[in-house]
């Protein structure tokens, strides 16, 4: 069943490390004076136009503001969650958005 799902379908890096190696080469890419940064290989796509997307960010993000409000979590730590968890309850509603989910009558 997942035979079509491919791990080396995106690469993902960190964008600050990606900005910095692009702005030392050429536009395109093809002449950089060092090569491009580390693949990150625990990250995970989700494309927000996959009608699974907004569920699963909803629920990423509602975790985390369980866990702030439940482990009584504060300061710094609590803000950098909520911001964190506020970016991805955005990405959810971009994803809601991009597809209809309609059941049968």
């Amino acid at each position: 069943m997942l035979d079509h799902v491919e791990d080396t379908k995106y690469i993902v890096f960190k964008r600050d490390e990606f900005r910095e190696w692009w702005g030392q080469g050429s536009v395109g890419g093809t002449s950089h004076p060092k090569p491009p940064p580390e693949a990150l290989d625990d990250a995970v796509v989700i494309r927000t136009k996959d009608p699974f997307a907004g569920p699963a960010l909803h629920s990423y993000a509602a975790t985390m503001a369980l866990y702030v409000n439940l482990a009584h979590v504060n300061g710094d730590d609590a803000d950098g969650l909520r911001r964190t968890s506020d970016y991805f309850h955005e990405r959810a509603m971009e994803a809601d958005a991009t597809f209809d989910w309609k059941l049968p009558d």
